[in-house]
């Protein structure tokens, strides 16, 4: 598995990658497991490879996922820009009703 990540991560240019946290949400052994794998493969990028953000699930069930007015704005705006890729829009449209579950790694806690 981290074989083709790795490969994948080099062979496309990634803005965004989003994985499960070392936690694995609810401790589940296989979603730490990939964060572990996406880490390390991120870590290992040769230099010459633009390194992408990183974003966790971060699953508070307290958390509204529907994004705010400003958010979807937003989104909206990202999508509708003369640059936008087919990919990133699909990404983007799947995961923007999770936004406020999806946080940096750094912001993580």
């Amino acid at each position: 598995v981290k074989l083709r990540i790795a490969e994948l991560l080099e062979r496309e240019s990634w803005d965004y990658v989003v994985t499960h946290n070392g936690w694995g949400e609810y401790g589940h052994s296989q979603h730490i497991g990939l964060y572990h794998i996406v880490h390390s493969a991120l870590q290992e990028l040769p230099l010459d490879v633009v390194q992408p953000q990183l974003m966790l699930f971060n699953p508070l069930p307290e958390l509204n996922v529907t994004p705010s007015m400003w958010k979807r704005r937003m989104i909206n705006a990202y999508l509708d820009s003369p640059w936008q890729h087919i990919n990133r829009h699909m990404l983007l449209d799947t995961l923007s009703q999770y936004t406020e579950h999806i946080v940096p790694h750094d912001e993580f806690s």
